[in-house]
């Protein structure tokens, strides 16, 4: 359930004439109008905001905006202005080129989106970037997943109805398969989690908790290690239960040695018109904490403002 829904009543006119005054006294109350507008409108809609303002004031509302904020409240106010599935193409391309090659969080992306998304994602990507996504995992990632990377991309990923033969039938062959070779062999996984549907894996990994008594994350935990153990866990836990991944995920960004802003703004700016409400409640339940609590902060800044108006499903 998402946190940012379509705002009713809606008049693109009236928020580009709020918006427009708003930028002409930003530093004081136009702030809060900014904050106010963009916290509370659907992607979808944010877009028929910026036409409109194109028609009416004959300039580019982004561009018009963005040179006069700085810092993270214009990082966060540039990702709400641009579409989902480009931000998550650029996402996907920091994955593979950035420092560091970011591995967590290309598979985090890819095994957490649907076939839609992932077609979507592709087209954007290689109009962008002059390559096929397919292209650029192929040549230039260094993922043991490689291959398995390249199934998802196919986005073939049934998302029929869950068959409970097949279900056990995965289940006992992840099992048969060895745990001692999955450090080896990724191959059991390959097929498995490139196409079936979340709903089949998450019965698979209770399938096989009843076969062999302990969950799927706890015999990676015991059986793999190094990179192959963080890997195959990010991958298990993204399907497992995605809401309870992204609320980790937002405790280590708000609560580790070093605050990861960049961290945060992603999984705030991607998960509000998706599943936002159920990642709250696994925040709530696993950190006796309210999210917008610990973005808030004693002395919030506009970034932390906005981001708060985008986890709060009451406004």
């Amino acid at each position: 359930m998402a946190t940012v829904i379509f705002h009713h009543p809606f008049d693109s006119e009236s928020d580009a004439v709020a918006l427009n005054e708003a930028i002409n006294n930003l530093g004081t109350n136009g702030d809060e109008t900014l904050i106010h507008i963009l916290g509370n409108r659907t992607n979808e809609q944010r877009k028929r905001i910026m036409e409109t303002y194109k028609s009416m004031f004959n300039q580019e509302f982004r561009d018009r905006l963005l040179c006069k904020l700085t810092g993270n409240f214009q990082k966060v106010v540039e990702l709400l202005l641009m579409p989902l599935p480009e931000y998550y193409a650029k996402l996907l391309r920091r994955a593979i080129y950035g420092p560091g090659k970011d591995e967590d969080l290309l598979l985090e992306i890819l095994c957490t989106i649907t076939n839609i998304q992932i077609r979507q994602i592709k087209e954007i990507y290689q109009c962008r970037f002059g390559k096929t996504l397919e292209d650029s995992i192929l040549n230039d990632c260094q993922s043991k997943f490689k291959h398995m990377l390249l199934l998802i991309c196919k986005a073939e990923r049934n998302e029929g109805i869950v068959s409970l033969d097949k279900v056990r039938n995965d289940a006992e062959s992840l099992f048969e398969a060895g745990e001692a070779q999955w450090e080896t062999d990724e191959a059991a996984f390959n097929t498995l989690f490139a196409f079936e549907s979340y709903e089949h894996l998450r019965f698979v990994f209770q399938e096989y908790e009843d076969i062999t008594g302990r969950t799927l994350s706890e015999a990676i935990e015991s059986e793999t290690s190094g990179y192959m153990k963080r890997a195959l866990l990010t991958i298990v836990r993204c399907v497992e239960n995605t809401p309870a991944y992204f609320a980790r995920k937002l405790y280590r960004s708000l609560k580790g040695q070093t605050r990861d802003d960049k961290s945060l703004i992603r999984i705030v700016v991607s998960r509000c018109e998706i599943d936002m409400v159920f990642i709250k409640n696994e925040y709530q339940k696993k950190f006796k904490e309210c999210l917008e609590d610990a973005i808030r902060g004693e002395e919030p800044e506009n970034y932390e403002k906005l981001l708060v108006t985008l986890v709060t499903l009451d406004k």
